[in-house]
């Protein structure tokens, strides 16, 4: 029981702290989401194997964008608006995310 109860705090904070966009999301929940709610670009949505989805997550964690940038892509936020830097860092790994493409 008191197993049970803990990990439904730890599954409730873990909650709360992901919905606040305080803090920059992880490889884990990039993950999670392009597999659950798909990468949306140019009004297509795709959702992305988990083997794609990690690859991809862990570029994006390591690359140069924004904090705000990565809750927008955990968010499949199409309205967030790049910015200058947030533009460059995306054309940097590019050819990265094309190789988790291939992935299955």
């Amino acid at each position: 029981m008191v197993k049970k109860l803990a990990a439904a705090v730890t599954v409730a904070l873990l909650l709360a702290t992901s919905a606040c966009g305080e803090e920059r999301p992880t490889a884990d929940e990039l993950s999670t989401s392009m597999q659950k709610k798909g990468v949306t670009t140019k009004g297509r949505t795709v959702k992305l194997t988990k083997d794609q989805a990690d690859c991809a997550a862990k570029i994006f964690v390591k690359s140069g964008l924004s904090d705000e940038a990565l809750q927008a892509i955990a968010d499949s936020d199409e309205t967030y608006k790049a910015t200058k830097k947030d533009d460059a860092a995306l054309e940097k790994i590019k050819d990265d995310l094309g190789a988790c493409a291939t992935k299955d």
